[in-house]
């Protein structure tokens, strides 16, 4: 039970961190290389659609563009947004039964007298 509580708490951290620690490698960094598309792909969408940014620019001024072009792309952001966290909770009930599965296996430890 304790490396299904494990391997939980690391998918809570982030996503495939529990199934590299259950030694499912290959869905592990599948979920890494997923988490950290459906957050840097909006990120570049949300900066291209507000264009080069002055450096001397005033910051609430920049937060207003960025904050525009955010809610010109709402639904799109939510939709992305939704399956991100729906690939964090398959990454974490994953990694919870895949550990459970794991702790049934293993042998039990001798009792120590």
């Amino acid at each position: 039970m304790k490396k299904a509580l494990i391997a939980s708490l690391l998918s809570l951290l982030g996503p495939g961190l529990g199934q590299i620690y259950n030694r499912e490698h290959k869905k592990g960094w599948l979920l890494i290389v997923a988490a950290a598309i459906l957050f840097i792909v909006p990120t570049v969408w949300i900066m291209k659609g507000v264009g080069p940014i002055d450096p001397a620019s005033d910051p609430l001024e920049v937060q207003a563009v960025v904050l525009a072009s955010a809610a010109q792309h709402k639904h799109t952001l939510n939709m992305v947004t939704f399956v991100f966290l729906g690939l964090w909770a398959y990454s974490i009930t994953q990694a919870y039964f895949k550990g459970r599965e794991l702790s049934a296996k293993e042998p039990p430890a001798p009792e120590e007298s």
